[in-house]
């Protein structure tokens, strides 16, 4: 199973943050690292794009690939010109026309859907979500319940759970190919921005893997 981490916004718009959940990353042999470029409002805090071709590089330095999530054009521009060979369309854009053009552009496409979406693209890397009142549920306070016959139809699980590593144990046992989680660097304000409620560190996520 390859295991992708999502800052969101735990590196609080600071370029060494990000730098260091790479390095995190591969100290874990993660496959990747998955920013956004996201708008900066309720107190996400998107990588600035200039950074992302820097971050690509480190990536590949350490064996680590380095992508985003993106939201419109110019995101999906700015990824591919900063040579990244993923990109990330979250729940919120798993009906976007974006998704055909990115199928045009990148070796993968990680589109986050929901077990209610009957239509699943067989081109994309599909990572169902837990979802509630038809929107991705942030956290997720209850197990999951990971079966072989989901991931017959998904690729892999986009965790918002709080116990990341008992999902990862139950995802890997069900046959999920990819999964992503939420990180956070252990900040003691790792708490004060969204994703940070619901992020583990490196160390407690993969421990013991």
């Amino acid at each position: 199973m390859q295991i992708i981490a999502d800052p969101g916004s735990t590196h609080f718009g600071d370029l060494n943050a990000c730098i260091e959940h790479i390095r995190q990353a591969a100290k874990y042999s993660l496959w990747g690292v998955k920013f956004q470029l996201c708008e900066e409002k309720n107190g996400n805090k998107p990588i600035k794009p200039e950074w992302l071709r820097k971050l690509v590089d480190i990536g590949d330095e350490v064996g680590v690939e380095v992508f985003a999530s993106v939201w419109n054009e110019e995101g999906l521009q700015t990824v591919f010109d900063a040579g990244c060979f993923s990109v990330k369309f979250a729940y919120s854009m798993r009906m976007s026309p974006l998704i055909f053009h990115a199928k045009q552009l990148f070796h993968r496409v990680f589109v986050t859907r929901s077990i209610m979406d009957y239509f699943v693209d067989a081109d994309t890397n599909n990572l169902w979500t837990v979802t509630d009142n038809g929107g991705a549920l942030y956290p997720v306070v209850h197990p999951v319940t990971h079966t072989k016959a989901m991931y017959r139809r998904f690729d892999g699980f986009s965790c918002h759970a709080l116990d990341v590593r008992g999902e990862i144990k139950r995802a890997r046992k069900a046959g999920c190919e990819w999964f992503e989680f939420h990180s956070r660097l252990g900040f003691a304000n790792d708490f004060d921005v969204p994703d940070g409620r619901f992020a583990s560190t490196y160390r407690e996520a993969l421990c013991a893997f």
